[in-house]
């Protein structure tokens, strides 16, 4: 949603300075700017709603309504399932998912920050967990055993956002190619 606004206001902000060269005193209106933005999102149909906000205010109808939130809540569940709905132990195999790079001296795997409209690049780089002393605040020990993933061998503390649970089959497979 930030990024949408910041090009809704980036792109008032150059119609103001293509304005400006125009006429002599004109100023930027950034409350009718956002205005025009707020319209705009709320007459488009959203993703995960699959409705239009502002008919979804106006409607009587209990059936959309609770259709409506079963999808916001289907949409979510998903998204948390990954590791949130099992019990991790020592041992366990697992994929991080998501591209990352290795702070060597403080041991910690963090993703790449990626921008709005790039496209996620899908990693699978097996590991094992060492340790999950620190899983109350969502990091886990793993290790990273060939370091032909950009990252060296070795034991990093990782989010569990990060990663997903492995077939051992996958598993074995991705590891001996690499």
């Amino acid at each position: 949603m930030n990024g949408l606004m910041s090009l809704s206001i980036r792109h008032a902000f150059t119609k103001y300075l293509q304005d400006k060269n125009t006429s002599a005193n004109k100023e930027i209106n950034l409350d009718l700017a956002l205005k025009a933005f707020i319209t705009n999102e709320n007459n488009r149909v959203h993703l995960i709603t699959k409705e239009v906000p502002n008919r979804l205010v106006l409607t009587n109808d209990k059936n959309l309504i609770q259709t409506v939130k079963q999808r916001i809540l289907d949409f979510y569940s998903k998204r948390n399932k990954k590791v949130s709905s099992i019990s991790l132990k020592k041992g366990m195999r697992m994929f991080i998912t998501r591209k990352v790079n290795a702070d060597r001296k403080k041991k910690i795997l963090m993703a790449v920050k990626e921008g709005i409209f790039a496209q996620r690049i899908k990693v699978k780089i097996p590991v094992e967990i060492t340790s999950t002393a620190k899983l109350s605040r969502n990091l886990i020990n793993v290790r990273v055993r060939n370091g032909n993933f950009q990252i060296p061998p070795g034991v990093y503390t990782i989010n569990t956002q990060l990663l997903s649970v492995a077939n051992s089959k996958a598993w074995e497979i991705i590891s001996n190619k690499n």
